[in-house]
């Protein structure tokens, strides 16, 4: 199932985890972290995993197009990674926006970020709840 606006984020149950993603993860060539917020609902919810694939430089401009979840370094807080949809690329950087922006703290309040801020495009969400996302 792939989630709206995001063709390389897919969601899963955990026991729906492909044996390769695992290894990818275990060997290093994906990274995961937590969702914490509301700022990506309905799309996340607090508490599900991402695994990201890790962008260099040779991969930032094929991997990085509009409409993708990334993983970035939050530019208000240096040492706290955000999970955000891309919104528009343009010269001066990246626009990062939560899908839910009411509750989004997202470039309408920090402004663009650089591309090399972002650390990873999203492959996969895992869903640790059995609540109905709404």
């Amino acid at each position: 199932m792939q989630t709206p606006g995001s063709p390389q984020a897919k969601r899963h149950e955990p026991k729906g985890v492909k044996l390769h993603s695992l290894l990818l993860l275990l060997t290093g060539q994906r990274r995961h972290c937590r969702v914490e917020g509301e700022s990506m609902r309905p799309t996340l919810a607090s508490g599900d995993f991402v695994i990201f694939k890790p962008l260099t430089n040779a991969s930032r401009g094929k991997s990085l197009q509009e409409g993708c979840i990334v993983v970035a370094n939050h530019p208000l807080l240096p040492k706290k990674l955000m999970v955000k949809r891309v919104h528009k690329i343009g010269f001066k950087g990246v626009e990062l926006r939560g899908d839910n922006l009411d509750s989004s703290t997202d470039s309408r309040q920090f402004g663009l970020v650089s591309s090399e801020s972002i650390k990873g495009v999203v492959e996969f969400i895992v869903t640790l709840s059995k609540k109905e996302k709404s």
